[in-house]
C-alpha cells in the first residue's frame, strides 16, 4: 500500500563482533569481525524490473574483504575491496558500471520526468583512510540526449584527494 509496484526476494545473513571501549569521557566501538551475505532477486521498483544484486563481506585477519555485483536496469555493476579494521579504516576498492541505460535507471528510481537518456559506463579506484581518501574516476556517457541537447559522447577522468580535485581530461562531442 505504501510502495505499490515494489517486489522481489531479499535474503540477508550477517553477524559482526566488536569491542566497546571507553577512552576518556567517550565510548568507542571497534569492529573486530564481520561476515555477511546479501542476495536480492527479481527486484521490481515502480513496476519496472530493477534486476538482481548479490554481496558478500568476510573478515580475514584484520581486513574485511567485500564484493558486490548487480545487473541493475540491465547494466553490469561491481564493487570489490578491502577495508582494514583499524583507526580510520584504510580502504582499497574498485568499482565499475558498464552499459547503464540512464533513461531506465531514472524510471526505476522515480525520476522519469528528467529529460535524459544515454548509456553510462564508469570505473573508479578508491584508496586511503577516512581522513585521507583518494579516488580516480573515469567515465563515458554515449548516445545521450540531456534536456534536448544531443551528446554523442562525454568522457573524462576526475581525480580526488583530500585537498584537491583534478580533471585531467574531459571531452565532449
Amino acid at each position: 500500500k505504501q510502495s505499490p509496484g515494489v517486489a522481489g526476494l531479499i535474503q540477508l545473513t550477517a553477524d559482526a563482533a566488536g569491542d566497546l571501549r571507553k577512552t576518556g569521557d567517550q565510548s568507542e566501538f571497534a569492529l573486530a569481525s564481520v561476515s555477511g551475505d546479501l542476495n536480492a532477486r527479481g527486484l521490481r521498483v515502480q513496476n519496472q524490473s530493477a534486476g538482481d544484486l548479490s554481496a558478500t563481506a568476510r573478515t580475514v585477519g584484520n581486513n574485511v574483504n567485500y564484493n558486490l555485483s548487480s545487473n541493475f536496469a540491465g547494466s553490469n555493476i561491481g564493487i570489490s575491496g578491502r577495508t582494514t579494521l583499524a583507526t580510520d579504516y584504510p580502504t582499497i576498492a574498485d568499482a565499475h558500471i558498464k552499459d547503464l541505460t540512464v533513461e531506465k535507471a531514472l524510471q526505476i528510481v522515480g525520476q522519469a520526468h528528467l529529460p535524459a537518456r544515454g548509456n553510462l559506463s564508469a570505473d573508479a579506484h578508491l584508496a586511503g583512510s577516512m581522513k585521507n581518501p583518494t579516488a580516480d574516476l573515469q567515465f563515458a556517457l554515449t548516445n545521450a540526449n540531456v534536456y534536448q541537447e544531443v551528446i554523442n559522447q562525454l568522457q573524462g577522468r576526475v581525480q580526488y584527494s583530500n585537498v584537491k580535485v583534478q580533471i585531467p581530461s574531459l571531452q565532449l562531442d
